[in-house]
């Protein structure tokens, strides 16, 4: 296994083995000239580059001659928002790019809220350490593999993001049962609640 990093891409261009799986991180989308030149290198469409590029767009997947095209969201808890504010989610676009022995991720940073754009996240971190110590052999596998640790991973943030919403909608629902007024609101929303789960 080699790992390097750069600002550009062609400061790791010279590591790609094109006899070995390679898998490229992108963080950030504004340095679009670097994402354009890492299209341009693997032959990636020019509208699946406009579609990496934006970061509002819905989710999706779709299939190309040479490559898989992937467009999801992560959710995150707005932990910075005002005392009166709602609970609102950060989005955060991932985008994954899966071709014969490669695979491209862009992840956006933080949108939706000025102050975390230029903010990070650790989401590959436990995948990286998984290549490290090549936990269930990762590093023979092909990249197929890879993309389904990728998936499980983006599944375990949706997961915690609906359990999260539920935990919240319980402790609304108690609230408003105990509520009384003639209509019996509460009584009427966790019944719907429970034909819902039921469906």
């Amino acid at each position: 296994m080699q790992e390097s990093s750069g600002d550009t891409f062609q400061s790791v261009k010279a590591t790609l083995d094109s006899a070995r799986i390679n898998w490229l991180q992108v963080h950030g989308l504004k340095d679009t000239e670097t994402i354009r030149e890492i299209c341009a290198h693997f032959e990636i469409d020019f509208l699946v580059l406009q579609d990496i590029l934006n970061a509002d767009h819905p989710t999706k997947i779709e299939e190309h001659d040479k490559y898989i095209v992937l467009i999801l969201k992560l959710f995150y808890p707005n932990t910075h928002k005002e005392e009166n504010e709602l609970d609102e989610l950060l989005q955060q676009q991932v985008c994954v790019i899966l071709g014969s022995n490669y695979e491209l991720t862009f992840l956006e940073k933080f949108h939706g809220l000025l102050t975390f754009l230029e903010q990070e996240t650790d989401f590959f971190d436990d995948i990286n350490a998984a290549l490290r110590n090549d936990v269930l052999k990762i590093r023979s596998r092909q990249t197929d593999y890879l993309l389904s640790v990728l998936l499980n991973s983006i599944m375990t943030n949706y997961i915690s993001t609906i359990s999260s919403i539920d935990d919240a909608l319980e402790d609304l629902e108690e609230e408003l049962l105990t509520i009384t007024d003639e209509n019996d609101i509460g009584i009427q929303i966790q019944s719907l609640r429970r034909q819902y789960m039921l469906e």
